[in-house]
């Protein structure tokens, strides 16, 4: 099977750039499925551009570019399926085009939702759900990460709509076990974009009053976040580190030596960043949005973390004095996500899911 994946690898590391990698790296283990890459990542520079209107045109003109690529891509394209990768908002247009290219060359297509506001776009049923119903009408097979949104747009009406959670690596589990890292009592860890859109600015506003903690964060950063994170963390703010971008070994090794692992963002799909503190045996507290009650979910009264509401800087600060407070259900959430991590989210099981979807 031949297949044409559209999606981003290089640029600025994301969720959806570590589950190309991840899908890529193991597939090309695979004798009877052959992935050709069609990179959809803009450039580094134009993403640091401060000016909100230079970053707006920056940002158009490179996904026009993009966009452009893609399609003769598809158009030179001698295979099976075509495959793309896609975070909504206004791409769902470049989407639309691309799609439309690979239906008129009589391709299978498969448009994957690596977001999780499909029921919250659904709601508001305004441009966005337009447009995403639009993709979804021309695709043979739309791919979603969480029960919500699956069953959110089965109930208007779409049958050709699966599941297919994210994988965790191979890569994450070698470096887990072949790896010595130090516990650090009483640290936080926040990994990922650091946006105000994943709570950094309740995080630290939570941690700046809860006595003898450090919190450090990892990821991306813009000059304007990092000065106010340090402005509301105010005088005497050694307890918080912020490091910016890591190597993805070192965000492992990060999580292996935290206490706790914290996500209290708004909007997630299904989280990279959740699924390899799982691995490494973190106890998590993280936000109830996206996929990640079904990641974290109670089971036969086991516990694998603690959810809380966006943006509620209380039910973060209880979470967090309650895991700092109690050695116990800090280790049975570590070791119970560990143990499902592997069980339910392998790559094995989660390709050969993909494989069986573009054979359909």
């Amino acid at each position: 099977m031949r297949v044409l994946l559209i999606s981003p690898l290089g640029g600025v590391v994301g969720g959806i750039a570590m589950w190309t990698k991840h899908i890529v790296n193991y597939m090309a283990t695979l004798s009877d499925v052959n992935i050709s890459l069609c990179d959809f990542s803009r450039k580094i520079a134009g993403q640091t551009i401060s000016s909100p209107i230079k970053k707006w045109l920056s940002a158009a003109y490179d996904y026009i570019c993009l966009t452009h690529a893609a399609i003769h891509k598809v158009k030179d394209f001698d295979g099976d399926v075509v495959h793309i990768c896609t975070s909504a908002s206004l791409l769902l247009i470049k989407d639309i085009l691309i799609l439309q290219a690979a239906k008129k060359k009589g391709l299978k297509t498969c448009i994957h939702f690596h977001f999780g506001r499909i029921p919250q776009l659904a709601n508001k049923c305004g441009w966005e759900w337009k447009l995403l119903l639009k993709v979804i009408s021309i695709a043979d097979t739309a791919i979603v990460m969480d029960k919500m949104s699956l069953s959110t747009l089965e109930d208007n009406g779409y049958q050709n709509v699966v599941l297919i959670p994210n994988p965790i690596s191979e890569e994450v589990r070698q470096i887990v076990d072949d790896t010595i890292s130090k516990h650090v009592d009483r640290l936080l860890l926040f990994a990922g974009h650091c946006i105000p859109t994943k709570g950094v600015f309740e995080l630290v506003r939570v941690c700046k009053n809860i006595p003898n903690i450090r919190l450090r964060m990892i990821g991306s950063i813009s000059n304007y976040v990092r000065k106010e994170l340090t402005e509301i963390a105010g005088n005497g703010n050694e307890w918080l580190e912020i490091k910016g971008q890591v190597s993805f070994k070192e965000t492992i090794l990060e999580m292996k030596s935290c206490d706790i692992f914290v996500l209290p963002t708004y909007t997630e799909g299904f989280p990279n960043v959740i699924l390899e503190s799982m691995a490494c045996g973190c106890p998590i507290i993280a936000s109830r949005v996206g996929a990640i009650p079904e990641m974290l979910e109670e089971e036969e009264g086991r516990h694998y973390g603690i959810l809380i509401d966006p943006q509620n800087e209380m039910f973060l600060r209880n979470a967090i004095l309650t895991l700092l407070s109690n050695d116990n259900l800090k280790v049975e959430c570590g070791n119970n996500a560990r143990k499902r991590v592997y069980t339910r989210y392998n790559i094995q099981t989660i390709s050969n899911q993909l494989i069986k979807t573009w054979q359909n």
